[in-house]
């Protein structure tokens, strides 16, 4: 495996970790340190399993400690880009938020190619409007039993607040 911290000309601070499995498949997580009006931001840029290591909650133990590493340090925010396979699905059930108008679109498409019928439509669509904020907790779809379906290979920009107890409480 490799690590290796780089220092950019704006203060920004990116970490990198690169290994490979015994069966020859590459692992990645990169991390990207920053701050933006005050806030102490850490930027998921990549995390990225072999299949063989998906599914037994080895990201979820990775994640686990990363949180406890921010809190430490004094992270306000984490900022994440759910896509890939499982991306949308995994930061969902983690408690990460999306901006409403993202959820609106992801139940939408569900909506549209037979994912969900018009019972669980209206019950998200009305949930993501009421809800207080300009971001939705998706962990609010992911723990749904068609939650799943609709977010895997979804696309959405998330974030994941450090002194937000609600998201604290679903990671751990």
């Amino acid at each position: 495996y490799s690590k290796r911290l780089s220092r950019m000309p704006n203060g920004s601070v990116t970490l990198t970790y690169e290994g490979m499995t015994g069966g020859g498949e590459d692992f990645d997580l990169i991390r990207n340190f920053i701050e933006v009006d005050g806030k102490r931001i850490v930027e998921h840029q990549l995390f990225s399993l072999p299949k063989e290591m998906q599914g037994n909650g080895i990201s979820k133990e990775v994640f686990r400690n990363l949180f406890t590493q921010y809190e430490k340090m004094g992270i306000d925010e984490v900022w994440v880009e759910a896509n890939m396979s499982v991306g949308g699905y995994t930061w969902g059930k983690y408690g990460v938020s999306a901006k409403k108008f993202d959820a609106q679109n992801i139940v939408i498409e569900a909506y549209k190619n037979g994912k969900i019928g018009e019972d669980a439509y209206s019950e998200l669509i009305s949930a993501i409007k009421l809800y207080d904020g300009e971001y939705f907790p998706m962990n609010v779809i992911a723990n749904k039993e068609y939650g799943k379906d609709i977010l895997l290979k979804t696309k959405w920009d998330g974030r994941f607040s450090l002194h937000d107890k609600k998201q604290m409480d679903v990671l751990k």
